[in-house]
């Protein structure tokens, strides 16, 4: 609250300002502040059939928004070609600045320097970062390029704060596997699955479970299938802003952060792709029937009462009225659910999009015939250490005379010596010092710097991953069904039963939407690539709930020990297994666990 104006001028003043403020009119309301230049703001618009859908994510990654913790290590990079420490680049410095390629691979934790092996006993060939313009990044001609101008380059490209990838042709095999779903759980073949069916559906599937590890997975159901191919990923940058190429293939715009807030320099165009989409007559504007927003909604926005929204209107839109907020956090994230909706004033065109905890990583949104989940999911962090310790022992092979640099000029000769070609790859960057030498200590902190780049990105991923039975029922998102998500399937399902017949229809399993958010590129093992073509979204979450030694049992990670992995007697398991399931979970764990840390402690 901001304090009377009387207690901060002199008592003589005092009686003329209680005079005029009698008469004069109340001080205009500040400006609105501009809530999408947040840093920690990610817009994504999905392209619905009746309505564009505005969701906004508030990204965090180690607990700072997204975009400044993009900017703190483009800043390690910056500083780390600043040679002179005078914190700006000259000419020289600039000249090895990586190109927007090299950056993102260095993000994406890529550490090749673009060196491609040959094999046939050919050297690598080293294809080279290409040089940046200087006049590309000293913007203000002032001969210096400043970190703002570093990261201006940047920010707009796919090397930028957030970059998104969708993945196609997912929802195919998705379909088959639903197809056979309902193939195999559709007992009585009346073209519908029932809530007894559904109970029934862990002893129908025990079939498929190849490998018996009391789970049955995508690949599993569908190993006599032909191969339908695969999901082919789609980047989605906000530099590639003329996006009507890419409508065609998937149904969403990422919007572009501004380089300063209260800005439209790259939300307008957005707002003119986006109502290029829904103005069917090409009146440059649309109406209440063709955009689909709500009464109250389309009637804040059309302040001149005209009966419909044109750019202005959309980009105020787009900045001010999401019609979903969630906030995920990233990597080392402390308090509370890494993916939650916040709190937001009362606001009648979010009532119809209530996000719900769909997992415990996720959030899903009912959109009539979609369902939308939005899912936080860990990175796959490469196994990069192998690849430093392979240059350090290049290093130490090309380093014969034991003087612990080497030089330039000696390099160059070896152009056939596959470590010398390695190491010629990343020497200008390495070198600090400029002097033509490269110590191993001037190579290690060098790796140790780039490694350290990597997941500096946060990355969407979204997926269309058709009408998913599948994914409804694969609550914990490991492109597995287990033994407690199939009992738990009428749950899951009972929803969509629309008429209340006691069964759900084919036609009613609505198609999955998931936008996956991880920081850098999402967790990969076999089981999420095999699913990813059979149009699952397979994530990986670390374990946190439960003692360390249901965690350690709980071999196939489904949440649940079964007294196959009980590594107990009998008699045990069924003490704990308080509700006679046949499974413990994480609460009858944490309940024996209590019990009998109770019971030494007495």
């Amino acid at each position: 609250m901001s304090r009377p104006v009387f207690l901060c001028v002199p008592l003589s003043a005092l009686l003329v300002l209680i005079g005029l403020s009698w008469n004069q009119a109340a001080e205009p309301p500040p400006k609105p502040t501009d809530p999408g230049s947040a840093d920690d703001v990610a817009d994504v618009i999905l392209l619905l059939d009746n309505r564009p859908l505005h969701v906004r994510l508030h990204v965090s990654i180690d607990g700072q928004p997204y975009a400044k913790h993009w900017e703190s290590q483009l800043k390690r990079l910056f500083d780390f070609l600043d040679r002179d420490g005078d914190g700006v680049l000259d000419k020289e410095e600039a000249r090895l600045v990586p190109d927007v390629n090299r950056v993102q691979k260095l993000f994406a934790g890529d550490l090749s320097f673009g060196i491609q092996n040959t094999g046939n006993g050919n050297p690598p060939v080293v294809f080279g970062p290409l040089p940046v313009p200087f006049e590309e990044l000293d913007v203000n001609a002032d001969g210096k390029v400043s970190f703002e101008e570093f990261a201006r380059y940047f920010r707009h490209t796919e090397a930028g704060p957030v970059e998104m990838f969708a993945r196609n042709n997912a929802g195919l095999s998705a379909n088959a596997l639903t197809n056979l779903l309902f193939a195999v759980l559709d007992t009585d073949k009346d073209g519908k699955l029932s809530k007894e069916e559904l109970q029934a559906a862990e002893k129908m599937l025990h079939q498929f479970d190849a490998n018996d590890d009391e789970l049955v997975s995508a690949s599993e159901l569908l190993a006599d299938t032909p191969n339908r191919g695969q999901a082919n990923m789609v980047g989605l940058f906000p530099g590639n802003l003329l996006p009507g190429k890419i409508f065609s293939q998937v149904p969403l715009l990422l919007v572009p952060r501004e380089d300063a807030p209260r800005q439209v320099a790259y939300r307008m165009p957005a707002a003119k792709e986006l109502l290029a989409q829904y103005d069917k007559d090409k009146k440059q504007q649309v109406s209440a029937a063709q955009i689909g927003f709500p009464k109250e909604l389309f009637e804040r926005l059309d302040t001149g009462n005209a009966g419909s929204l044109g750019a202005k209107e959309m980009a105020r839109w787009l900045i001010f009225h999401p019609d979903v907020e969630l906030v995920v956090r990233l990597g080392r994230s402390p308090g509370g659910d890494r993916v939650q909706a916040p709190a937001v004033a009362d606001d009648k065109a979010k009532e119809s999009f209530a996000p719900r905890k769909s997992s415990e990583n996720a959030l899903a949104v009912a959109l009539d015939t979609i369902q939308m989940s939005v899912v936080r999911t860990e990175s796959q962090y490469p196994q990069n250490q192998p690849v430093k310790a392979q240059y350090l022992q290049q290093f130490k092979e090309l380093d014969k005379t034991r003087r612990g640099y080497l030089r330039l000029v000696d390099l160059q000769k070896l152009d056939k010596d596959p470590n010398a070609v390695t190491i010629l790859a990343l020497f200008a960057l390495a070198d600090r010092e400029g002097n033509g030498k490269l110590t191993e200590k001037a190579l290690t902190d060098f790796l140790d710097l780039m490694l350290s780049l990597h997941g500096s990105q946060a990355r969407l991923t979204f997926a269309d991953n058709g009408q998913s039975l599948f994914e409804i029922l694969d609550t914990n998102r490991d492109g597995q069904l287990s033994v407690r998500e199939l009992r738990n399937g009428w749950k899951r399902l009972e929803e969509f039963d629309r008429g209340q017949k006691g069964g759900v229809l084919r036609a009613e399993i609505p198609r999955q939407w998931q936008l996956l958010v991880s920081q850098g590129a999402p967790f990969q093992n076999q089981n999420a690539v095999a699913g990813a073509n059979f149009g699952v979204s397979v994530v990986q979450s670390v374990p946190t709930r439960g003692p360390l030694w249901f965690r350690k049992m709980d071999v196939n990670n489904d949440g649940d020990v079964s007294e196959r992995e009980f590594l107990g007697s009998r008699a045990d398991f069924q003490k704990i297994d308080a509700d006679g399931d046949g499974l413990i979970g994480v609460e009858e764990a944490e309940k024996a666990d209590a019990w009998f840390r109770e019971k030494m402690r007495k």
